[in-house]
């Protein structure tokens, strides 16, 4: 994660036991759910609902079309985290993010998510959809931003 040329959203939550395997560790699919929820918490900050109907009657959201997971270290149970969250890239109709998890400063995990933008009418299937210009300004800034905490 490149720190110095865009901004971080830091998100914290702690490591719950149903969250952990036989090892009393984290089970690493859970870092996927991890990166969601810190994901969800950029946007409210950001104000750009996860799911939204527009006025020509499209329903719209944000499914997550690719995703990428590394655990780099054990994570204990009940380990305080603070997963960090950066625009890496934003196109016509999609956006990458990336994720780097802490617990007491050492980097154990890290990740990315790229969410496709859709519309779909009641009845047909989802297509690609362009960012609305509001979503992808406020994207941008926060990109280009100082570091948020």
């Amino acid at each position: 994660m490149n720190t110095e040329s865009a901004s971080v959203f830091h998100h914290r939550r702690r490591v719950a036991f149903s969250e952990t395997d036989l090892s009393g560790g984290l089970h690493f699919a859970q870092l996927l759910r991890y990166f969601e929820e810190a994901e969800q918490a950029l946007f409210r900050h950001l104000q750009i609902p996860m799911l939204w109907q527009s006025d020509d009657g499209l329903s719209h959201g944000w499914p997550r079309v690719s995703a990428e997971c590394d655990l780099l270290a054990p994570i204990p149970l009940a380990a305080e985290l603070e997963i960090a969250v950066q625009v890496e890239r934003i196109r016509h109709t999609s956006v990458r993010l990336v994720f780097e998890v802490f617990h007491q400063s050492q980097l154990v995990a890290r990740g990315a998510l790229r969410l496709a933008c859709i519309a779909a009418s009641p009845g047909q299937p989802m297509r690609a959809a362009a960012i609305p210009e509001e979503f992808a300004g406020r994207l941008k800034n926060f990109a280009a931003s100082t570091e948020v905490k």
